[in-house]
C-alpha cells in the first residue's frame, strides 16, 4: 500500500512540475509577444504619417530608440520604402491606414526566442493632382474621395534574448528576403544562437480584414480596359488574376516558392482566367541557363509534376524570355522596353535590388491610378496596387504583346 501511495505521489509531483513548466513557458511567450507588439505599434505610428516629411519628423520622436542602432536604421529604412511606395513618393495623399499585426509563432529555448510576425497594412489614398494624361478615361479608376488603393503584407523573423528577466530584440530580418541558402540549417546569421534553425512557412490563412473593408475591396473594379482597347480582355483578365491572388497562393494548381514573384507573374500571364498566353516549349535551339539568365522557352506542367521552365520561376530568365522570344507561332509572351508611365495594365516591371544589373524582383501592372500612375501587384513581398515609379532599384519596364500574342 505504501509503495502504491508513493507512486501516486510521484505522478502528482511530476504532473505539477510539468504544469509549472507549461505556465512558465506561456508566461515567457506572452512577455516576448508584448515586446514585439510594442515594437510594431511604434512602426505603425510611423506608417500613419500624413506624408514623408511628417514621417521623417516622427522618426526623431519615435520610441523605436530602444532598438540598437543597426536594427533601428534597418527598420526606419524599410518603413520609409513601404510608406514611399504607398503614397507614390508624393503623388498620393494618404487618407487613412489600417494596420494588422499577427505574431503567429514563437519558439523559446532558455534565454532565446524566435518569433514570426505578419504585418499587413492597407492604405486609403487619393491623388494629389488630377493632371492631364494621354489615357482614355475608361482606363482610369476614379478615386476622388480616396480608395483602399495600396496594401503590403510582410513576414518578419525576430530573435529575442532574455537578460535579467527582461526580453530584448537583438535581430530582425524580413522573411520575404530569404533565399534557398538561408533555408539551410544554421546558414542565416539570425539563427546562429537561436533555438531553431529554419524559417517556417507563412500561415495558409491570411489575416482577416474588417468586414466593411473587405467588402469594399471585393467590390473594387479592376476592369480598366474597354472592349475597344486592343487586347482588352486578356489584359483585364491578367490584372484580375493578380488582384485576386496577390496575398495568397493558388495551390495546388501551381507550385509555391519563398521567392515567388516570377512564378506569380507567370500565373497571371498564363492562367485560363488570366492572360491566357500559350505555353512555349520550343527553345529555338537555346538551352536555358540560370546564369547568366538565358531562356527562349516558357512552360509548366499540370499538378502534381509542375516541372516549370527557368523562365517561369526565375526573374533573369523570365526577363530575357520577354525580350528575346522569337517563337514563330507567337506562343508565350514577348515585349519591348518602355518607360514606367507608358506601361499598360498587364505589363511587367523588374527591379534590381542587389544593384548588379541583374533583375531579382518582378511585378505586374494591375491598374492605372487617376493621375496615370501604373500600380503594381507582386508576390514574395506581397504588394497590391503599389507605385514603383520612383523605386531606386527600378530595372526595366516591359510592354507585352497581348495584341499580337497567341492566346489559348
Amino acid at each position: 500500500m505504501k509503495k502504491f501511495l508513493a507512486i501516486i505521489l510521484v505522478i502528482i509531483l511530476v504532473g505539477a512540475g510539468l504544469q509549472v513548466f507549461k505556465y512558465e513557458k506561456v508566461a515567457a511567450e506572452e512577455d516576448v509577444v508584448t515586446v514585439i507588439k510594442n515594437l510594431f505599434n511604434e512602426r505603425v505610428k510611423l506608417l500613419s504619417s500624413k506624408d514623408l516629411d511628417e514621417f521623417d519628423n516622427n522618426v526623431n520622436n519615435s520610441r523605436l530608440s530602444f532598438l540598437n542602432k543597426s536594427i533601428l536604421d534597418w527598420s526606419i529604412n524599410e518603413l520609409r520604402e513601404i510608406y514611399g511606395m504607398a503614397e507614390g513618393y508624393g503623388k498620393f495623399e494618404i487618407v487613412s491606414i489600417v494596420p494588422l499585426i499577427r505574431v503567429y509563432r514563437t519558439d523559446i529555448k532558455g534565454n532565446l526566442a524566435v518569433s514570426y510576425v505578419q504585418q499587413f497594412v492597407l492604405y486609403r489614398v487619393k491623388a494629389k493632382n488630377q493632371t492631364e494624361i494621354n489615357i482614355p478615361k475608361e482606363l482610369i479608376v476614379p478615386n476622388e474621395n480616396g480608395i483602399w488603393r495600396a496594401a503590403t503584407s510582410d513576414y518578419y523573423t525576430i530573435l529575442s534574448r532574455k537578460d535579467l528577466d527582461q526580453w530584448t530584440i537583438v535581430e530582425i530580418t524580413r522573411g520575404d528576403y530569404k533565399n534557398e541558402a538561408m533555408l539551410e540549417e544554421g546558414s542565416s546569421p539570425i539563427f546562429a544562437e537561436s533555438p531553431i534553425k529554419y524559417f517556417p512557412h507563412a500561415p495558409k490563412e491570411g489575416i482577416p480584414l474588417p468586414y466593411e473593408i473587405e467588402n469594399e475591396i471585393n467590390n473594387f473594379s479592376a476592369k480598366v480596359t474597354p472592349q475597344s482597347y486592343p487586347g482588352w480582355m486578356y489584359r483585364e483578365q491578367a490584372a484580375s488574376y493578380a488582384d485576386h491572388w496577390w496575398n495568397s497562393r493558388n495551390t495546388p494548381k501551381y507550385p509555391s516558392y519563398d521567392a515567388d514573384c516570377a512564378n506569380f507573374v507567370s500565373q497571371c500571364l498564363y492562367d485560363d482566367v488570366g492572360g491566357r498566353f500559350a505555353r512555349d516549349s520550343y527553345n529555338n535551339g537555346v538551352t536555358e541557363q540560370l546564369e547568366p539568365g538565358v531562356s527562349q522557352e516558357w512552360h509548366i506542367d499540370p499538378y502534381p509534376n509542375y516541372n516549370p521552365s527557368y523562365s517561369w520561376t526565375w526573374c533573369p530568365c523570365q526577363e530575357y524570355y520577354a525580350l528575346h522570344n522569337y517563337d514563330w507561332l507567337q506562343r508565350g509572351f514577348k515585349g519591348y522596353m518602355t518607360v514606367y508611365r507608358n506601361l499598360a495594365v498587364g505589363d511587367i516591371v523588374y527591379l534590381d535590388r542587389n544593384y548588379n544589373q541583374i533583375p531579382d524582383h518582378v511585378g505586374i501592372v494591375a491598374v492605372i491610378a487617376t493621375d496615370g500612375t501604373p500600380l503594381v501587384d507582386a508576390h514574395a513581398e506581397n504588394r497590391w496596387h503599389m507605385s514603383w515609379e520612383y523605386e531606386e532599384s527600378l530595372y526595366e519596364c516591359i510592354h507585352l504583346n497581348y495584341e499580337q500574342g497567341y492566346h489559348y
